[in-house]
């Protein structure tokens, strides 16, 4: 009875099915006929017959229908994925454990978190790439240090995890190489790198930036890149070479002559004006972007703060080389005859020289970053533009070499990087993660604007990818002075903004420096002093100095070729270093203000620099001609 049952349903099913294919065949003005199921035994009894013939004949179709399938997949298989590709996607899943150095202060969106955030949620979606945070590897400062020190003793390190700048954290990069535990990405990197990444590294200098991440010829980590164009240049009061007759000078023979007349006329009023404040501080001064004295070894051939080619591939310290020599008696010069204060070196940083002599319209020049008139002239403070109606600083490239360039070190390349152990699958997967941060945040390459829309907007404003990022960081990153002043002059010249996406958190400054273009309303500064509208002109103010005249200066400079950057052959730590380099920069430091301010004589120089060898130098130059081959 249950087989006939079976039939039955089997012969009713058939019908309806016919039915089906009539009723979806048959013109649609036509009625369709209707068929009763069998329902009698002898109906039943013939739906068993022919159940068993549908049976046999269903077998016999499908076993064909396997063999055509078999015979169609031998002759054309399913294409592969090339996961080597910059941008392909994964077929399944691919884990990425991360020790992540968190950005101290950073705010996550709401309802996002280090391990789920739209960044990992992109690389997800678009490469299948999820990423772990082991077990809340999420620390900042010198607890990244001592846990990634910690994880390595314990044979516990993630996949994945960022190299930063300090000596402790290169210590362990080499410790790690030497011990064959990180994965040697040199075919990788070369085959996996793409997009914005891959055209910002053809158009630069690709083994100088790679190279502390390379040990013996083979390369165990992806670089990040530092933002150039933040060396120092001369700001000078152009009030007072108008007052005084003066031109802008040029050479560090123009320079020393223009503040010794600053000196002799004094045309702030002051009894104590000098020509040039400098920092003593050796952080922010002397060789840093804040009142450093940097522009003038440069000029002179002298690079006392890196690694530079001796001209014959060999790498050596820049303050140990004959024309620091020749800098620091120019430097000396200038105490004695009262260009610079001889009292500076007791002063206690950058913001007592600044409250001393720049804030009482007692010096006419200074040595600073690009950014100077943000912190310094913008605001309310006493030597600020809107406290002194008249006062104007600008930037220029000074002093220049013999050859009419101005030349500073090219500071682009960092010692960080993300490294990835030789014990993981994909090694590849964290280069490609890095290709789409790239291109999508960074560069906001409008080839992917569907994702900058779905990943990057939504959260303007709430947080930053420097925050949500479980990586050391970009890749490459764009130099923010030169695109600014392009978007600035093509907006002067058409009317219309049309922002770069790289800049796009510097638009307010972007209009000042537009709208002082068209109407210099410089005069307000002075009329209303309240902090609501002093935001307006600072935003005018910064726009129109920091980003188009500062800007414009670059670009101008490079096609010209007045600006040319040194490149430094070296850039980052060696085994002797956390052993002897501190000291090293102490003992620099010291005999240098000794010999600047008159307490040491300049043949002092040739004393220092015999215990600079004695000391331990000799052992770190030789590691780092190691390192670098010469």
């Amino acid at each position: 009875k249950m087989r006939r049952l079976a039939a039955a349903l089997l012969a009713a099913l058939m019908l309806l099915a016919v039915a089906a294919c009539d009723s979806n065949n048959q013109d649609t003005t036509t009625a369709a006929p209707t068929t009763a199921a069998p329902t009698t035994e002898a109906a039943a009894t013939e739906a068993d017959a022919a159940a068993d013939a549908t049976e046999a004949e269903a077998t016999t179709a499908a076993a064909e229908a396997t063999t055509a399938a078999a015979t169609t997949t031998a002759a054309a298989p399913a294409a592969e994925v090339d996961v080597m590709q910059p941008f392909s996607a994964y077929p399944e899943p691919i884990v990425i454990s991360v020790g992540r150095q968190n950005n101290a202060g950073g705010q996550f969106a709401p309802g996002e978190s280090a391990g789920d955030n739209s960044y990992t949620r992109m690389l997800k979606d678009v490469l299948n790439i999820e990423i772990d945070v082991a077990g809340g590897f999420d620390a900042n400062g010198d607890e990244y240090e001592n846990t990634l020190a910690l994880r390595a003793a314990s044979n516990t390190l993630p996949d994945t995890f960022g190299i930063t700048e300090s000596s402790k954290s290169r210590v362990l990069f080499q410790q790690l190489v030497e011990g064959g535990r990180l994965a040697d990405l040199t075919d990788i990197y070369g085959k996996a790198i793409g997009g914005r990444t891959k055209e910002s590294i053809d158009a630069t200098d690709s083994a100088a930036a790679l190279q502390h991440m390379t040990v013996g010829g083979k390369l165990y980590g992806v670089t990040s890149e530092k933002e150039g164009y933040n060396t120092a240049l001369l700001w000078i009061r152009k009030d007072w070479l108008d007052k005084c007759g003066l031109e802008v000078p040029k050479t560090v023979e123009d320079v020393t002559n223009v503040a010794l007349e600053f000196v002799k006329q004094k045309p702030g009023g002051m009894d104590n004006t000098i020509g040039i404040a400098v920092s003593p501080d050796p952080n922010g001064g002397l060789f840093g972007q804040w009142m450093g004295v940097l522009p003038v070894f440069n000029a002179l051939g002298s690079y006392p703060d890196i690694w530079i080619d001796d001209g014959t591939g060999k790498a050596v310290f820049g303050a140990v080389q004959p024309e620091t020599k020749e800098a620091l008696a120019v430097l000396a010069s200038w105490i004695q005859s009262g260009v610079m204060d001889k009292n500076f070196v007791t002063m206690k940083n950058g913001d007592e020289v600044r409250d001393t002599y720049l804030s009482t319209n007692a010096c006419g020049m200074i040595f600073n970053a690009w950014w100077d008139p943000w912190p310094q002239w913008n605001g309310l403070q006493d030597a600020s533009v809107n406290n002194n109606e008249g006062l104007e600083w600008i930037p220029v490239f000074a002093p220049l070499n013999g050859a009419g360039q101005f030349v500073p070190k090219n500071e682009t390349i960092s010692t960080g990087g993300q490294v990835v152990l030789a014990s993981f699958e994909h090694p590849e997967a964290v280069v490609k993660a890095l290709n789409l941060y790239t291109d999508v945040v960074t560069f906001r390459n409008p080839e992917y604007q569907d994702l900058i829309d779905k990943y990057v907007t939504p959260v303007e404003g709430l947080t930053d990818y420097r925050t949500m990022s479980p990586f050391v960081g970009d890749l490459y990153k764009p130099q923010s002075r030169l695109i600014n002043a392009e978007v600035i002059n093509s907006y002067k010249a058409t009317g219309v903004l049309d922002l770069d996406p790289r800049v796009s958190g510097d638009v307010n400054s972007i209009q000042g420096a537009y709208d002082w273009a068209n109407n210099n309303t410089m005069s307000d500064w002075y009329k209303d002093k309240n902090e609501d509208e002093a935001g307006k002109y600072e935003s005018m103010y910064v726009g129109h100095t920091a980003f188009d005249i500062v800007g414009n200066l670059y670009l101008e400079g490079e096609k010209s070729g007045v600006y040319k950057e040194k490149n430094q052959i070296f850039v980052g730590s060696t085994d002797s270093a956390a052993d002897y380099g501190q000291m090293l920069l102490d003992l620099r430091n010291t005999a240098f203000l000794q010999i600047i301010s008159g307490e040491k004589p300049i043949d002092y120089f040739d004393e220092f620099v015999e215990q600079w060898h004695n000391l331990g130098g000799e052992i770190i130059t030789q590691e780092v001609n190691e390192i670098v081959g010469g």
